[in-house]
């Protein structure tokens, strides 16, 4: 039930107001991302035409939907890429935040239509992102 309200969310946000297809998903989070935690910003300095960025945020929507198929090479997935990036500055918190990002973008971009099973639904799935990570 709650993998299915998160697929209904990052459905919702892929569209604009008129329905058409919405690729606005990368300067939002983004744009949130710098406001919120500014110091994040320096992690890309060297990222001049946001394939790293880009790269980065598919990623992340790719272990949102592994998530939903329930996968199970999501942990050994996102260990790895917890792994990887700490050669780069990025601590393990760092996913957590950038996770919240992507929540607090889609809820964002779904307006009136996010409701409170979809918070409880990503909640949920967060914490199971940190438990991941975490261990």
């Amino acid at each position: 039930m709650s993998t299915r309200l998160i697929t209904e969310t990052l459905e919702l946000a892929s569209q604009d107001s008129e329905g058409k297809e919405s690729d606005d998903l990368f300067t939002l989070a983004y744009d949130m991302l710098y406001q919120r935690h500014p110091a994040f910003k320096e992690l890309f300095v060297m990222d001049d035409d946001g394939s790293v960025r880009g790269s980065m945020l598919q990623t992340a929507l790719e272990y949102i939907l592994l998530y939903t198929d329930d996968d199970p090479t999501l942990p050994q997935q996102m260990r790895g890429a917890c792994y990887n990036h700490q050669g780069y500055g990025v601590e393990v918190e760092h996913f957590a935040i950038f996770f919240t990002i992507i929540r607090d973008c889609i809820a964002s971009t779904c307006g009136d239509k996010w409701q409170a099973p979809h918070t409880q639904a990503w909640d949920t799935m967060l914490t199971h992102f940190n438990t991941l990570v975490e261990d």
